[in-house]
Parts: C-alpha cells; structure tokens; sequence
C-alpha cells in the first residue's frame, strides 16, 4: 500500500501562479509546516514569475510579518 506522499503530486508553477487569492490562501494553509513555516513545493519553481514572488511576500508578511525568499 503506497502512502499519501507517493500519491500527492505537486502542482505546476505556473498553475500555482494563476491562484485566484482565496484559492492560494487555501494553497498557503496546507502548505504549512509544523513550526508555522509556508513551504512552497511545486513542479517547475523556475517557472514562478517575480510577480508571483512578490504577492507570497505580501501574503506571507500580511500573515507572519517575515520575509518570503526562494530556496
């Protein structure tokens, strides 16, 4: 039997981008770690645009006042 994790795909970059906002607040939410950290793994980040960058920066400060930076 394969877990969860072997199952969960992650989504496409550019997918991702095109969030509407209430559909990326539900993105962010269970993309968070256990220690309250947004972790954002998808397919292609190569692919996200600065643009994108900038509106995790603002949702992630508007949340938990920290800065958001690519890995």
């Amino acid at each position: 039997m394969a877990d969860n994790a072997d199952q969960w795909q992650k989504p496409l970059a550019r997918d991702v981008a095109e969030y509407s906002d209430a559909k990326l607040d539900e993105f962010l939410e269970k993309s968070k770690g256990r220690h309250g950290m947004y972790v954002i793994d998808v397919s292609e980040p190569e692919n996200l645009p600065d643009s994108f960058i900038n509106r995790l920066r603002e949702a992630g400060n508007a949340r938990t006042r920290l800065p958001v930076r690519r890995l």
